[in-house]
């Protein structure tokens, strides 16, 4: 066992460096919780998308809404934001129609239903839905969202 010893402790370093030099960079892991919406996320984009909404109402009204939108679909470049643009011409959109059955002049162009089909049929592909009625729900689900976070605000004063 003495022989062994010493023949190892010569051999390991060499072992070592010769595996060492070997092995290929490894990417880092993702973080245990990557790519899992949890509520405070869900929250967060609720919350963004409401306050971005609000604030391009504020400053423009309906039209700056508009503006918003189209800049929200420019500078997009994930899946993620693209669903985010979308949710905010979806909100945008039942704001508009609602708006228009209470005041004189009808919807915006911008809102029109042709306008706004054609816009969510080009950046569905972009935001990554699987289907058509998969970008339905999301939108309907986020925008109803959206617009219960713009009223709890309102009421909360």
């Amino acid at each position: 066992m003495p022989r062994i010893t010493p023949l190892f402790g010569r051999i390991a370093p060499l072992m070592l460096a010769t595996l060492t030099a070997c092995q290929m960079p490894v990417a880092p892991a993702a973080p245990p919780n990557a790519g899992v919406v949890t509520p405070t996320t869900v929250r967060q984009m609720i919350g963004g998308l409401a306050d971005r909404f609000t604030q391009a109402r504020q400053t423009g009204g309906m039209v700056g809404v508009s503006a918003e939108v189209q800049s929200c679909y420019q500078t997009a470049t994930l899946p993620r934001q693209f669903r985010d643009c979308l949710a905010l011409d979806a909100v945008a959109r039942r704001v508009d129609m609602k708006t228009a059955r209470i005041l004189p002049g009808g919807e915006l162009p911008y809102s029109s239903e042709q306008a706004v089909t054609r816009r969510w049929a080009h950046y569905n592909r972009a935001a990554n839905f699987a289907n058509i009625q998969q970008e339905i729900n999301y939108m309907k689900d986020v925008s109803d969202a959206v617009i219960l976070e713009m009223a709890r605000r309102q009421h909360a004063g």
